[in-house]
């Protein structure tokens, strides 16, 4: 199980006024959940993004909640990720903290126009005007998360790939292609990986 504060946006519009808030929410968790096994995990901050996120911010946030945590949980993984919205080419400018207990997460969704295309909630909503799986399609995928993989083998410790996923307004086996080409990049180079999502606007049921 992973815990995490999902889209905490009054910290991502004024962390100076939420940074303590955010880091007594955590103190809050990580005394509570102790005693849990260690099969459980902390991401403390999802997909920070936006112009108040850029480094150094990012990296002393990610410290001073690694320091909450660890006065309850010594051995707890943390998870963590870069700005950008966890995205894949922001970890050449993050800076990841020297825990030995702190995974390193990313999220994924390219390209966008076909994973969010047609999605109600985006005004106006992305097109992609043909079927996404040519060979390039498929290289382009690998290559990411390849990118992935090399910054993860320089750094070592743990990663995943903390969310991927197609929105249900594209058909089907559109979705199941995309989605098992990433899966299967990912298991190449040893890279965990967490599907987004269940039964929602990315289901995979």
């Amino acid at each position: 199980v992973q815990l995490d504060l999902h889209h905490y946006q009054e910290l991502i519009d004024a962390p100076d006024q939420h940074r303590q808030r955010f880091l007594a929410i955590w103190r809050q968790i990580a005394r509570a959940y102790r005693d849990m096994p260690p099969t459980l995990l902390f991401e403390p901050l999802n997909e920070p993004n936006g112009p108040h996120w850029r480094s150094p911010r990012l990296e002393d946030l990610q410290a001073d909640v690694i320091a909450a945590i660890r006065e309850h949980n010594a051995e707890r993984v943390i998870v963590l990720g870069p700005a950008n919205w966890q995205n894949i080419n922001a970890l050449s400018e993050w800076q990841a903290p020297h825990d030995e207990w702190v995974s390193a997460s990313v999220h994924y969704y390219e390209p966008h126009a076909f994973t969010h295309q047609n999605a109600e909630w985006l005004r106006p909503a992305p097109t992609f005007p043909r079927q996404w799986g040519t060979e390039s399609d498929i290289a382009t995928v690998r290559a990411h998360i390849r990118t992935a993989a090399e910054w993860h083998a320089r750094r070592g410790g743990a990663m995943q790939l903390g969310e991927f996923g197609v929105n249900r307004a594209v058909p089907i086996a559109q979705r199941a292609a995309w989605t098992r080409t990433v899966r299967e990049a990912c298991e190449t180079h040893r890279i965990a990986w967490c599907v987004w999502d269940f039964a929602g606007a990315f289901p995979v049921w």
